[in-house]
């Protein structure tokens, strides 16, 4: 169907409503717009194409407040910004009469001013929805996001009038598997590939952690910051160094920040930087330390870092695009990628596991082509396969096999067994995985030429930081959380995880699970 349609800006938000609400047929608005009862009773609204989170901005020289105490005291009577007659307006309102607040609202046309003005001033706060936030993150370095008070709603999505005809049509694309990968595309290309993940596991709940505890360690991590920039000022005077130094330490960052660095800069302060790199290899080792004694506050800042993260990977996609950069530089830089993104694969398993414990899970079952997952999860470790020279082999004749199940909780489980299999296998040696299709069940295997486990290793094989007497053959690095997110992950899809091993000869994970809509949960 070859749909023509004319883009109408209006002044202001409210007047997308006014339209939108007068309008007879033909007419959707577009905005960041809150699904709310008093709304629905003048308006239609698409099914919810974005978690509505918004989150309190406040302006880079106002402190985190670690308690309820301190951001009132922090907040009140500061500038609030905000767009007349939205939610973002009203939850401020509420916040001033819960907490008996004084302050001036300033107000603005859209979501994207609130961040440009907090930004542009040294006093103001406010609230931002998720997708402005997100976006502003790595362009806006003169903003801080305090932790306390969020807000949750149904959900953003499309309006159109009641008495349009389009209801049909619009339900049936936002239900659509084409709709889903237009909007995973959508937010990847506007907001970075980490997004998706991150606006998933934050749309699940509005309060990402305790915050008197987020609080109090980003206090910790700024001091250690604070302590490590005080002596490099003695002798590093280019700020462009000062800069990443800092994303250096907060990322827990040591060696990789210093060969972006030496990318960067040829000359004297080369020595100057080696230097620093000891010295932050050196806390870097006490905050593992303090890693492996489970530290759960670790896990909740854990979220934090996603977005320091994506403005590492940003600098280096900028970087390699430059007609400067060398091959050897070009080499360094991925490198460099490959680093973040195993970062951010680690942070991912400890919110895995925080999920699981919670019982945070979902699930959404739905008609998944086993074989095109297999070859998916296989495609996304032929780097890593090609490193150790280990090939990854299916067996399979078939070019389609149809279940049902959880297509990201399946991706999950044989990720992490794949990982596994060629984390601790020589190189030259080989990974093999099969299926078989029962009445009921498909079980899923992946083997692997390894050392095998122990009787002592089976008996902790499946609990969380538990160490195993097999070691990385290559020294890779490992958060002892694979496998127990595997066993939590099977269950929930109603199915059992069990091994096959022989000391010396390798070892067969087998993952069965149903096939069937109705077998399933």
């Amino acid at each position: 169907v070859d749909i023509q349609y004319e883009w109408q800006k209006t002044e202001d938000f409210s007047g997308v409503m006014d339209i939108v609400s007068r309008a007879e047929d033909g007419c959707f608005g577009i905005s960041s717009i809150s699904i709310t009862p008093e709304r629905e009773t003048v308006m239609n609204f698409s099914p919810s194409y974005f978690p509505d989170i918004s989150v309190m901005v406040s302006s880079g020289n106002i402190p985190i407040a670690k308690t309820i105490a301190d951001f009132k005291e922090s907040i009140n009577g500061l500038a609030a910004v905000t767009i007349e007659n939205t939610t973002l307006e009203r939850g401020l309102l509420i916040l001033k009469d819960t907490l008996d607040l004084d302050f001036d609202i300033i107000y603005v046309d859209n979501g994207g001013a609130i961040i440009e003005k907090i930004e542009s001033m040294e006093d103001a706060f406010g609230y931002s929805d998720l997708p402005n936030f997100l976006s502003a993150v790595p362009r806006s370095p003169n903003i801080k996001r305090q932790v306390f008070y969020p807000l949750k709603l149904e959900g953003l999505a499309m309006v159109y009038p009641f008495e349009s005809d389009w209801s049909e049509p619009v339900e049936r694309y936002f239900s659509s598997a084409r709709y889903e990968r237009t909007r995973t595309a959508l937010i990847e290309k506007y907001m970075g590939t980490n997004v998706n993940e991150l606006i998933e596991r934050i749309s699940k709940s509005a309060e990402i952690g305790p915050l008197e505890e987020i609080a109090i360690l980003t206090e910790e991590v700024e001091l250690r910051y604070q302590e490590l920039l005080e002596a490099s000022e003695q002798t590093e005077k280019d700020q462009r160094i000062q800069i990443i130094l800092i994303v250096g330490v907060l990322l827990l960052f040591t060696l990789l920040s210093i060969l972006l660095i030496r990318t960067r800069i040829r000359t004297q302060a080369s020595k100057i930087i080696l230097e620093k790199q000891r010295i932050i290899e050196d806390r870097n080792q006490r905050l593992e330390d303090l890693n492996e004694e489970k530290n759960n506050l670790i896990k909740v800042l854990a979220h934090d870092l996603r977005s320091p993260i994506a403005q590492i990977q940003g600098f280096t996609t900028l970087i390699k695009t430059s007609d400067n950069v060398s091959g050897e530089q070009k080499t360094m830089l991925a490198y460099i990628e490959q680093s973040t993104l195993r970062l951010t694969n680690m942070i991912g398993k400890i919110l895995d596991v925080r999920a699981i414990d919670s019982g945070d899970l979902n699930l959404k079952i739905e008609q998944v082509d086993l074989i095109k997952v297999l070859n998916s999860v296989i495609e996304g470790f032929t780097e890593q396969s090609r490193r150790k020279e280990i090939p990854i082999h299916l067996n399979s004749d078939q070019k389609e096999v149809s279940i049902w199940t959880d297509k990201i909780f399946l991706t999950e489980i044989l990720s992490n067994l794949i990982s596994n299999a060629l984390k601790f296998s020589n190189r030259k040696s080989a990974v093999e995985l099969a299926y078989k299709l029962g009445t009921k069940f498909v079980t899923i295997t992946v083997s692997d030429q390894g050392p095998g486990f122990t009787p002592e290793d089976r008996r902790k094989l499946f609990q969380k930081y538990k160490p195993l007497s097999a070691k990385a053959t290559e020294g890779e690095p490992s958060t002892g959380l694979g496998l127990s997110i595997v066993k939590s992950y099977t269950e929930k899809l109603g199915g059992r995880v069990s091994l096959s091993t022989e000391i010396g000869k390798g070892s067969t994970f087998s993952v069965r699970i149903p096939k069937n809509e109705r077998a399933v949960g």
